[in-house]
């Protein structure tokens, strides 16, 4: 083994010290031994050299371990470089790897702003175009509202003016035959006083004959007088329409108030019946103002109907009863279109107990 003392076990000769003061050569001393002592040094000396061959066997096995150890430590380490070259190698892909990936995320991460910009800016937009919205149709509503209020009215106009005419009819018809007997009676009296007169102071024929013409041309000029009157009329009915929904401006007529009266107490809010059962209400109209509501709940009032506000999810309903049979609401319903309100419908609500 490596380290370990060899024992030499081979006889020495004795040293002689040499004194000081003399330099003359020693002569060594005759060594006398005997033939048993030289075998048994002998065998001494065969058995230290089998020692040492044993210790040089040994050494060289060991020495051969080493060096194979060593070569198994030199592909371990070559196989570690090679390791270390190829992780170096990984790393340097990893490395452009991560940059490319932080270049990636920086663009996507400009993307990410540009597109935040642009959803803010969108927004911004949405929100203006809500609102614009939200105040265009504010004011459709308000003037359909208003348009539907004029509606009513003018409908309740058209119904009265139809009954005006039909009186002025009746009473034109009424005229021309009065006119008519007027005008025969005077051309009987005409034609016998002219006779009178003619037989008194002998007039000609001709001149009573231009009297009776006289009094024709009178009588046609009358009548034509009375036709072109009731044409007028009958061009002036055909124009509630034009006045209902003008081109320029669908406001309400102008007998209808913008406002409230203060002096006419506004009609009560409906208050529902403490009952728990199934109910029918004739509406006739909802708005967003309670103004036009009012407005409409006296114009069903003067035509004999008598209506209520009730305000329900942000609109003033203009209602009608509370039936409990729906057959009743509905002849309602068909009085209301009879006098010319087309949009009125029955709805159902579900009275419950305080």
């Amino acid at each position: 083994m490596r380290g370990q003392r060899i024992k030499d076990d081979t006889p020495k000769e004795p040293v002689r010290r040499r004194s000081s003061g003399a330099d003359a050569p020693v002569k060594p001393r005759p060594v006398r031994t005997t033939l048993a002592e030289s075998e048994a040094l002998a065998a001494r000396v065969q058995e230290s050299l089998a020692s040492l061959q044993a210790t040089v066997a040994r050494n060289e096995e060991s020495l051969a371990a080493w060096q194979a150890a060593l070569t198994s430590g030199e592909e371990s380490l070559a196989a570690l470089q090679a390791a270390v070259a190829r992780g170096e190698e990984s790393l340097a892909n990893w490395q452009a790897t991560i940059e490319q990936g932080e270049a990636s995320l920086a663009a996507r991460q400009a993307e990410i702003v540009k597109g935040e910009a642009l959803l803010a800016r969108g927004q911004d937009a949405l929100s203006r175009g809500q609102e614009s919205f939200a105040g265009e149709l504010t004011r459709g509503r308000e003037l359909f509202e208003q348009w539907q209020v004029s509606l009513h009215a003018g409908v309740g106009a058209v119904a009265e003016w139809k009954t005006s005419f039909a009186r002025w009819q009746d009473s034109l018809a009424k005229w021309s035959e009065s006119s008519t007997r007027v005008i025969q009676e005077f051309s009987r009296l005409t034609e016998a006083e002219a006779a009178r007169r003619a037989k008194r102071s002998g007039l000609r024929p001709g001149v009573v004959a231009l009297l009776v013409a006289a009094l024709l041309v009178v009588s046609i000029i009358l009548g034509y007088n009375g036709a072109r009157g009731l044409h007028d009329l009958l061009e002036a009915g055909n124009q509630p329409a034009a006045v209902l929904a003008p081109e320029s401006d669908p406001l309400p007529l102008a007998s209808l108030p913008s406002a409230p009266d203060p002096s006419t107490p506004p009609p009560a809010v409906e208050t529902t019946p403490a009952a728990s059962t199934l109910v029918h209400r004739v509406q006739v109209g909802a708005f967003r103002q309670r103004g036009n509501a009012d407005a409409l709940v006296r114009q069903l009032a003067a035509q004999g109907f008598e209506a209520v506000v009730s305000l329900r999810d942000g609109l003033y309903k203009v209602q009608i009863g509370t039936f409990r049979d729906r057959a009743e609401a509905d002849k309602v319903v068909q009085a209301l279109r009879s006098q010319r309100y087309l949009d009125v419908f029955v709805v159902q609500e579900e009275l419950t107990s305080p």
